[in-house]
């Protein structure tokens, strides 16, 4: 996997909403496998289309070094809280 070595030159804001649109998607395709877990019709399509979008929010995840941080930070709030 290749990377930006120094993520700190991309804006706050860009950095967010693509994070934000990268995970709600396959959180998308999984309400969808949900709502059709008893019509088998459409299920098998969802079903692939959720797998390749968790795939991507896993390349890109891999790739991002400032990501991997800040869900590290983030887990280890939520360990302190418990």
């Amino acid at each position: 996997f290749e990377c930006n070595a120094d993520e700190s030159t991309i804006d706050a804001k860009d950095r967010t909403i693509f994070w934000s649109a990268l995970y709600a998607w396959p959180l998308l395709w999984l309400v969808l496998v949900f709502l059709n877990i008893l019509s088998w019709d459409w299920l098998m399509l969802i079903l692939m289309a959720f797998v390749f979008a968790a795939t991507n929010v896993v390349g890109y995840w891999k790739c991002s070094k400032d990501q991997k941080r800040q869900m590290a930070d983030w887990a280890k709030s939520q360990a302190v809280r418990a």
